[in-house]
């Protein structure tokens, strides 16, 4: 490891785990989940509802422009011949699953955590709003119609990653486990716990 060089040697593996970016990028979605909820909770309580079209405008002013600019250089050096990626890798990058679907090793491999993201945001504001949480945080999954909808959450946010050759910079657990990474603490924050 470049960065290890003139360290011990007995050294150098803990400071490779330190800064592999794993940590990174578990306390990130970590943060993510919590300020999405608090936001989401915040508008509930100010107004006893949340507006899911003013949340994904938001999101889609925040998020689409550079994502959409980045793809288009992307698609611009694809045109000139100056860069290559497989077809199922576009597609994972057009469809914010670049997490389940493509190839490793090019320039869309980093858009993982984005589409974990991008699934965050689209499955954990609908949950919040069907089930009114933020009315009776307390008291979601008592219901037996309610469990599936907690089983469902949890199967897929850990859901094993498809059998696939790829190259990435994080581990498959921390793939795995992002959108569950996500969920869990923004399922903590509006007080809900499987029961």
């Amino acid at each position: 490891m470049p960065f290890t060089d003139g360290f011990p040697q007995q050294y150098g593996y803990q400071l490779e785990k330190a800064f592999d970016g794993e940590l990174g990028v578990r306390i990130f979605f970590v943060l993510s989940g919590f300020l999405i909820t608090h936001l989401l909770l915040e508008e509930a309580s100010a107004t006893g509802t949340i507006s899911l079209k003013r949340f994904y405008i938001r999101r889609t002013l925040r998020i689409l422009p550079i994502y959409v600019t980045y793809l288009l250089v992307l698609g611009v050096l694809t045109a000139l011949g100056l860069y290559h990626d497989s077809f199922s890798s576009w597609i994972g990058a057009l469809t914010f699953t670049r997490n389940m679907i493509g190839q490793g090793r090019s320039a869309t491999v980093q858009l993982w955590s984005l589409a974990v993201e991008e699934q965050f945001y689209l499955l954990w504001p609908m949950t919040l709003y069907a089930f009114s949480l933020w009315r009776r945080p307390r008291a979601f999954g008592r219901r037996p119609s309610e469990r599936p909808i907690i089983r469902l959450i949890t199967a897929v946010s850990d859901a094993p990653e498809l059998p696939r050759r790829t190259t990435r910079p994080a581990s498959d657990e921390t793939r795995q486990s992002g959108t569950s990474v996500c969920l869990r603490p923004a399922i903590g924050e509006s007080g809900w716990r499987e029961r």
